[in-house]
C-alpha cells in the first residue's frame, strides 16, 4: 500500500498544480471522479452501497479482462469544495479500503468547471 499511496499522492500533487494553472482555486466547488476496479461482484456491490451512503454518485460497468473472467469498473463522483489536503485525505481512505477489501483504487480525475 505504501508505494501505491505514495504514487497516488504524487499524482494528486501534479494534478492539483494543473488544476490551479487552469483557474481552480482551493475551496472551489467542482465534481471529482474516483475510479475503482473490483474483481468480485459481492465486493463491487458492497463498495457501491458504501460510496452511495457517503454521498457519492456511483456508476458501475462490467468489464471482461480475460476470456471468461470479468470485474467491475466503478466511478464515484462527488461535488465538493476541494483542497489538495481534502483530496489527499480521500485518496488515503480509498487506498486503505482497497487494500483491506480486495479491490483497486485506480485514481481520480475531473472536468474543469
Amino acid at each position: 500500500m505504501a508505494e501505491d499511496l505514495a504514487w497516488h499522492l504524487q499524482t494528486n500533487q501534479t494534478l492539483w498544480e494543473k488544476w490551479l494553472s487552469a483557474g481552480i482555486t482551493p475551496g472551489m466547488s467542482f465534481v471529482v471522479d474516483f475510479h475503482f476496479y473490483v474483481p468480485r461482484k459481492d465486493t463491487a456491490t458492497a463498495l457501491e452501497k458504501t460510496l452511495e451512503a457517503a454521498g457519492f454518485r456511483v456508476t458501475t460497468n462490467a468489464k471482461r479482462t480475460l476470456l471468461f473472467w470479468k470485474g467491475w469498473e466503478i466511478t464515484a463522483s462527488a461535488k465538493h469544495e476541494w483542497t489538495l489536503e481534502y483530496l489527499n485525505d480521500r485518496t488515503r481512505e480509498f487506498c486503505q479500503q482497497a487494500d483491506s477489501c480486495g479491490f483497486s483504487f485506480e485514481g481520480l480525475g475531473a472536468l474543469m468547471p
